[in-house]
Parts: structure tokens; C-alpha cells; sequence
């Protein structure tokens, strides 16, 4: 009667493998594992940032509030890619083209297209921006949650100003 040992046990991702082994052997014998770890799928966004005025004036109560009106690309604004799961860490950082946009090359998963906070907009000096706010409470100038399974994803930020 022969004596099983086992003389390996090992996980690769979700798959463990096992291998016996006769005493007699001098080294247990390469074993696959069930099933190799799935490769992380990637997926693209392309994010386009425009910059849209609202009028200065306040309207009058009972008057709808006009919506922005677009100015145009936001050329020159800083898009971040943020892990919600961890929105203190940047994933990945563009500046935007002439155009206002930027293309990012992540890991599937969800995460926080966003334009960060600043006090002015690049080209509008002179237009204070108004806020848009983070599921955290931090304060941006736009942003977008989109969850990437795989292929391409198109993202618009609008960024307002107050025009005078």
C-alpha cells in the first residue's frame, strides 16, 4: 500500500490546486491550477469639458432661472480620473487640448471624472465659477461618476461661470 502525501496546495486567484505525492517520490509532479486569474479588462474615457455662462442678473421670483449658455471648450482644465472608493487618491490626471478634451486609459471599475476646484477658469479671469459637489462634499467645478466594463466611454463636464 502506497502512501499519499500532500505535498503542495496553492491559490492563483480564485483556483486552488492540489497535488499528491508518493513518499517514494523524490518531488511532487507540476500541476496547473484549475483556472488562471482573469486579466483586469481595460476600457478608455474620453472626457470633453466646455464652459457655460449663466447671466449675472437674479431673476425675478416666480421667473424660471435661464439655463447656462455654452461659451464654449474649456481648454487648458485639469481632469482628474478619482477611485470613489478611495476619493483622497488620484487615479490619473490630464490637462484638456484646444478642444477641452482628454482620454484616460483605466481598469474596469467606477470612478469620478471630475474637474478639480479653482477659483477662476482659464480664459474667464474675471468670471467667478460656481460649484458642483462630490458625493463627499468636496467642492469641484464639474464631474461625472461612469462605471467602464470594458470598451470606450464618453464623458461631458460642464463647467459655470457667472457672467456678468
Amino acid at each position: 500500500m502506497a502512501t499519499v502525501l500532500i505535498c503542495l496546495v496553492y491559490t492563483v486567484g480564485l483556483a486552488t490546486a492540489s497535488v499528491g505525492c508518493d513518499l517514494a517520490q523524490s518531488s511532487c509532479p507540476a500541476v496547473e491550477p484549475d483556472s488562471a486569474p482573469a486579466a483586469s479588462t481595460m476600457g478608455s474615457i474620453t472626457a470633453r469639458v466646455q464652459i457655460a455662462g449663466l447671466p449675472g442678473a437674479v431673476a425675478a421670483p416666480g421667473s424660471p432661472t435661464p439655463a447656462p449658455q455654452v461659451l464654449g471648450p474649456a481648454a487648458g482644465a485639469t481632469i482628474q480620473i478619482i477611485d470613489p472608493q478611495a476619493p483622497d487618491t488620484l487615479v490619473t490626471e490630464q490637462i484638456s487640448d484646444a478642444r477641452g478634451e482628454a482620454s484616460f486609459q483605466v481598469v474596469s471599475g467606477t470612478y469620478w471624472v471630475v474637474v478639480p476646484w479653482s477659483d477662476h477658469v482659464a480664459g474667464l479671469a474675471a468670471a467667478p465659477t460656481v460649484a458642483a459637489f462630490l458625493p463627499n462634499g468636496q467642492a469641484v467645478l464639474a464631474w461625472q461618476e461612469v462605471t467602464i466594463l470594458d470598451g470606450a466611454f464618453e464623458v461631458m463636464l460642464t463647467i459655470v461661470v457667472a457672467l456678468p
